[in-house]
């Protein structure tokens, strides 16, 4: 079941070892069927990417801007982790 933070995780990984084809593939085969199982942020998010993609695919965004784009879209729905230091 995909969650917010598994996208995200997905994101993080854009552009140094993952293409924007190669994310939409493994977002697509992730997501599919989520309406069975995604709850009310699970399934926003999930149209929030849809929608950077399909700009990414009307020419509006290139690859370096989509990264940014997802990372924005995503940001809503996953908490913020603090990292603390031991000082």
């Amino acid at each position: 079941m995909l969650t917010p933070s598994q996208i995200s995780q997905k994101i993080a990984e854009m552009p140094d070892s993952l293409s924007a084809e190669n994310f939409e593939r493994w977002f697509r085969r992730e997501s599919q069927d989520f309406h069975r199982y995604a709850d009310k942020d699970c399934a926003e998010a999930i149209f929030e990417v849809e929608n950077v993609l399909s700009e990414y695919h009307l020419g509006t965004l290139d690859e370096s801007s989509v990264v940014a784009q997802l990372a924005n879209a995503i940001r809503p729905f996953v908490p913020v982790v603090r990292h603390f230091s031991r000082d």
